[in-house]
Formats: structure tokens, sequence, C-alpha cells
């Protein structure tokens, strides 16, 4: 026979339901800390935040991203271009 939870204690995985059918994009990292914010003890773990989103049919699609080839300034030259300080160049 499965224990009842009283009416007033919100579960782990109750508490991820609502969260994440809130905003589906939440990572671990933030869901942990909207657990501890709203005063519950202890973490969810990583295995249970994973569970629940692949029962609620969220998906992450990981995709590659291209980056483009390194600028070939010297690092000083983008730092005066980015900065609208005036800036006196040592030679």
């Amino acid at each position: 026979m499965a224990k009842k939870q009283s009416a007033g204690t919100e579960t782990k995985t109750r508490f991820l339901h609502r969260v994440l059918t809130k905003n589906p994009d939440l990572d671990h990292r933030q869901v942990c800390r909207l657990w501890t914010k709203s005063g519950h003890a202890g973490q969810i773990s990583n295995a249970l935040f994973y569970q629940v989103r692949t029962k609620l049919g969220i998906k992450t699609e990981w995709v590659w991203v291209k980056e483009g080839e390194p600028d070939s300034k010297p690092p000083e030259t983008i730092q005066q271009e980015t900065t609208t300080d005036s800036l006196t160049r040592r030679e």
C-alpha cells in the first residue's frame, strides 16, 4: 500500500511538472534554485529532472554551431575599436 502524501506537501515530481509545464526551457540548475527558493529542503537529482522532462515530452535539440575564423587583429586593436573612451597607444 502506497503512503499518502498530506495535501500541503509538494513532491519533487509534482514541483517539476508544475515548473516545467510553465517554462520547459529551464535547465537543471535553474530548477534547483527555484526548488530551494520556494523553501523546500534537499536537491532535485539530475536523473529525476530528465525523467520528468521525458514524461512531459520535452526534448532538447542539439545542433553543431560552426564558429567563424578567429580575427587576425591583435587584441589591442580590437579593444581600441570597441571602446568609446580615448585610448593612448604605446609603441
